[in-house]
């Protein structure tokens, strides 16, 4: 999951292409484990991020 924060900030990434990078074929599989390690949804956790 650390490695899916980073790609987070990539704010080019879309939400699936994340997930594939980290190993999840399913981008909703991904987002339920997401949140359930961090508390957020991934495009939550990207919003929060301050913009680069």
């Amino acid at each position: 999951m650390e490695q899916a924060k980073r790609l987070l900030r990539d704010r080019r990434l879309k939400l699936y292409e994340v997930s594939s990078m980290v190993g999840y074929q399913d981008a909703n599989y991904f987002a339920k484990v997401f949140r359930k390690l961090t508390g957020v949804i991934p495009s939550q956790y990207r919003n929060a991020l301050p913009e680069e």
